[in-house]
């Protein structure tokens, strides 16, 4: 019985190219990197890191600025909620990625906590208002990047930031923020 000339592996001594030789590895081993990534994403469903939130004493600041649908939001309106604010833009995977989310606990949590977006495309309200009716956003969107790098500035997006009911920062996050982490800061604060 002849050998698999498919499963036989290319080796350095033979006139494989690397393109060969690599595809052969993709083959061969392509399992291994598939169940590290399954058993990170269990280790960090099953047991979430441990979350540290900020000691009052970080005021947030306050803002009125026109959303896109034309309303006033006013920080102070909403000062006997918990308020999750986002610094987002249309165009940034992780955003859309975490957007879904804060929908869903902006409904969960209606009443008790507030969400606020600042999407700071430089195209304005033409890009950001179609996406956020897309996306079907059911928090106030403002579409300002100079209000967010004003009050809330850096570099890298999407930024959200956790004030609870006295005007504190008590949580700042840089990057994708899963939906069950933002939870768990949400039942802490809320």
């Amino acid at each position: 019985m002849e050998a698999d000339a498919s499963r036989t592996s290319p080796n350095r001594s033979d006139n494989s190219t690397p393109v060969q030789y690599g595809w052969y590895l993709v083959k061969t081993y392509w399992h291994w990197p598939v169940l590290v990534g399954v058993l990170t994403y269990m280790v960090f469903q099953f047991w979430p890191p441990i979350l540290d939130l900020d000691p009052p004493g970080t005021t947030a600041p306050t803002f009125v600025h026109e959303t896109i649908d034309g309303d006033v939001f006013d920080t102070a309106d909403h000062a006997d909620k918990v308020m999750v604010v986002n610094v987002w833009a249309t165009w940034c995977p992780p955003c859309r990625v975490e957007l879904p989310g804060f929908v869903d606990l902006q409904e969960e949590w209606s009443g008790r906590v507030q969400f606020v977006g600042l999407a700071t495309d430089q195209q304005g309200m033409r890009v950001i208002k179609p996406f956020a009716e897309e996306q079907g956003l059911n928090y106030p969107q403002i579409a300002s990047g100079a209000l967010a790098a004003r009050h809330f500035p850096g570099e890298a997006i999407p930024r959200t930031y956790v004030i609870d009911q006295n005007g504190d920062i008590r949580y700042t996050h840089t990057g994708f923020l899963p939906k069950s982490t933002l939870r768990r800061i949400l039942q802490r604060l809320a």
